[in-house]
C-alpha cells in the first residue's frame, strides 16, 4: 500500500506540474493581439527608465507573495505553527494547483497538503477566512471606485437620476460595511452553523471552532495584509500601465484599476479563458474612460500588454516557481486523512 500510494502522489504531483505549465504556454502564445501588444515590450528594453520600472514591478511581486505567505502563516496559528519558509513554499505550490482550476479553488489543496499538517480541514477553512479578507479589501474598495466611475461616465451608456444613484451610494456604503463587520466577527460563523445545522453540529463542530480562535485584533492585522497586497498589486498595474504608455491623470489610472479588480472579482473565472477575460475587461472599461471614438490602438496595446503582463508576473511565474516545491504535495487517501 505504501508504495501504490508512493506512486500515485509522484502521478498526481507530475499531473499538475503538466497541466500547469500547458496552461501557461496555451495562454501567452498563439493569440495575434498579444503578440502586437508584446511588441511594445520588447520595443522599450533599450529605455533605462523602462528597466527600473520593470525591475521595480518584478520587486513588487516578490513583496506581494511574501506579505501573502505572512498572512496565511497568522492563519495557521489557529491550527499549528508554520515557518514562514514553509509558508512561502506552501503558498507558492498553491498558486501552482490553483494555475488551471477554475477560480482558483486548488490553491487551498496546494497549500494544505504540501505541509504535513495535524488537521488539514482546519487549516482550509483557516484559508478561507484569508480568501475571504482579500475578497472584502477588493469588494470595498472596488466598490467605492465604481461609485465614482459610475457618477462620471454613466451618461455614456445610461443616464442614472440622481435620487437612483444616492439611492446606489447609500446601499453600497451599508453592504461595504457590513462585509467588514462580518469579516471581523468571523468568530459568529461557529453559532450561526450551530443553529442551521444542529443535528451534523456534533459531526463537524471541532473544525468549525477553528473560526472562534479569530479575535478582532488578529483579523484586523489579516485584513491590513490583504490591503498591503492590494495596494502592492494595484501599484504594479499602474507601473506597467504607465510602462506602456497610457496617458491618463494618475487618480483616473487608480480608480479605473479599482473597478477592474471588482469587476474581476464578480465574474466567474474558469482558467482556460481567465488571460483573456482579464484584458478584455480592462480594454471595455477603459475604453469607456477614453470613448470608443477617442480610443486609438495604440492605447488598447498598452492595456492588453500591461494586463498579460501583469498576470505572467503574478500568477505564471509564481506557478512555475511552485512547481519547483510541487514534490512536498501529499495527497490523502482518498481524503480519508482530511476529518482528523
Amino acid at each position: 500500500m505504501a508504495n501504490v500510494s508512493k506512486i500515485r502522489n509522484i502521478a498526481v504531483r507530475l499531473i499538475i506540474v503538466l497541466a500547469s505549465w500547458g496552461f501557461i504556454i496555451n495562454q501567452v502564445a498563439g493569440r495575434p493581439d498579444l503578440m502586437k501588444a508584446w511588441g511594445l515590450f520588447w520595443n522599450g528594453l533599450g529605455n533605462g527608465q523602462f528597466w527600473i520600472l520593470f525591475i521595480l514591478v518584478f520587486a513588487l511581486m516578490i513583496v506581494n507573495w511574501l506579505v501573502e505567505a505572512l498572512k496565511w502563516q497568522q492563519l495557521m496559528k489557529s491550527v499549528q505553527e508554520v515557518n514562514l519558509s514553509d509558508a512561502v513554499k506552501a503558498v507558492f505550490t498553491g498558486v501552482t494547483v490553483s494555475v488551471f482550476t477554475p477560480n482558483r479553488v486548488g490553491e487551498f489543496v496546494g497549500r494544505v497538503f504540501s505541509l504535513r499538517l495535524i488537521s488539514p480541514l482546519r487549516a482550509i477553512l483557516a484559508t478561507l477566512v484569508g480568501s475571504f479578507s482579500q475578497l472584502t479589501i477588493t469588494v470595498v474598495a472596488g466598490s467605492l471606485m465604481s461609485l465614482v466611475f459610475i457618477g462620471r461616465y454613466s451618461d455614456l451608456i445610461y443616464k442614472m437620476p440622481d435620487v437612483l444613484y444616492s439611492t446606489v451610494v447609500v446601499l453600497t456604503i451599508f453592504v461595504d460595511a457590513g462585509l467588514i463587520m462580518l469579516f471581523l466577527n468571523v468568530s459568529f460563523l461557529t453559532n450561526i452553523l450551530r443553529s442551521v445545522i444542529p443535528r451534523r453540529w456534533r459531526r463537524i463542530k471541532s473544525y468549525v471552532r477553528v473560526f472562534s480562535r479569530f479575535h478582532h485584533r488578529m483579523l484586523l492585522k489579516i485584513l491590513s495584509m490583504s490591503f498591503t497586497r492590494y495596494v502592492v498589486f494595484t501599484c504594479q498595474y499602474y507601473l506597467l500601465l504607465r510602462l506602456f504608455g497610457l496617458t491618463a491623470p494618475w487618480t483616473d489610472i487608480l480608480m479605473m484599476i479599482g473597478v477592474i479588480w471588482f469587476v474581476m472579482a464578480a465574474i466567474p473565472s474558469f482558467a482556460l479563458a481567465e488571460l483573456g477575460i482579464r484584458s478584455s475587461v480592462a480594454v471595455s472599461l477603459f475604453s469607456v474612460y477614453f470613448d470608443h471614438s477617442t480610443m486609438d490602438t495604440s492605447q488598447t496595446f498598452s492595456i492588453i500588454a500591461a494586463s498579460s503582463l501583469l498576470w505572467i508576473i503574478n500568477i505564471a511565474l509564481p506557478a512555475l516557481i511552485g512547481s519547483l516545491f510541487i514534490n512536498r504535495l501529499r495527497l490523502p487517501s482518498p481524503f480519508r486523512s482530511i476529518f482528523k
